[in-house]
């Protein structure tokens, strides 16, 4: 299921990843719904680099569901 701006807040921002690595981490601020739902994707998208070059533009993000699964009873 593909995440929307309900889900995430959406910012610009930048990450410096070392000279030898190979990948890097960012932080996404995540919107709590309360609702139980399956894990949410979205796309991260690279438009520059400095002393780089860009094999792959995008990345997929997955936002992992921390709500509870609902209980049901029946009496």
């Amino acid at each position: 299921i593909t995440a929307t701006d309900e889900n995430y807040t959406s910012e610009n921002g930048s990450i410096e990843i070392p000279a030898g690595s190979k990948t890097g981490a960012i932080e996404i601020q995540t919107k709590r719904d309360n609702l139980f739902s399956p894990s949410l994707t979205f796309r991260l998208k690279v438009v520059e680099v400095v002393n780089a070059q860009i094999l792959d533009s995008t990345a997929i993000a997955t936002i992992k569901n921390l709500d509870p699964m609902p209980i049901a009873s029946v009496e």
